[in-house]
């Protein structure tokens, strides 16, 4: 409940520093890049690659995909090992910012998570691979230093059954 409501203020401070002034990205960009990111429930940083379509000048696609680091768990009679992987499909609404130089925008999409586990004890072993689908909910900044790399921020909450709050930050570079 704490990370819904930490989303939920996130995205109205976002929608409070929205104005009306002219956005740098235009119809038909391209971006990639990547970063870091970290899953609440997991308790995990991983890696993040990201791209863009923006379909307006405002209106973006994005697809995105996130690796956790796995974990591993040791006591005297068993070690359990899990990893997840993600894949995300969201559309990012861009504000008109007062500045040139940080933009707002909101997100929302789907969430595709991966989860694989294994259980040893002795010289028997678990193995299980499921997949959750969930809704992204959020916003982030865009900061823009030149025509070319823009460092961005953004935190979201996936509603599944692995809610969680997943913070991102790290750079986009324009490839159209």
């Amino acid at each position: 409940m704490k990370n819904k409501i930490l989303a939920l203020a996130f995205s109205l401070v976002v929608l409070t520093f929205s104005s009306q002034l002219a956005f740098a990205q235009e119809k038909g960009a391209v971006t990639a890049g990547g970063g870091f990111v970290y899953g609440s429930s997991l308790e995990k940083l991983g890696l993040g690659l990201t791209g863009q379509y923006y379909f307006t000048d405002n209106l973006a696609g994005e697809v995105g995909l996130n690796f956790f680091f796995p974990n591993k768990v040791r006591t005297n009679n068993y070690e359990a090992k899990y990893s997840v992987w993600t894949i995300n499909l969201n559309v990012n609404y861009y504000f008109n910012a007062q500045s040139d130089v940080v933009k707002p925008y909101v997100l929302g999409g789907l969430n595709f998570a991966n989860i694989k586990s294994k259980v040893s004890r002795y010289s028997e072993s678990y193995s299980d691979t499921h997949t959750e689908v969930g809704i992204n909910l959020g916003g982030g900044l865009d900061f823009t230093i030149s025509d070319k790399v823009t460092p961005f921020f953004n935190m979201k909450y996936v509603v599944s059954d692995l809610d969680q709050l997943v913070i991102g930050a790290g750079a986009r570079f324009r490839l159209k």
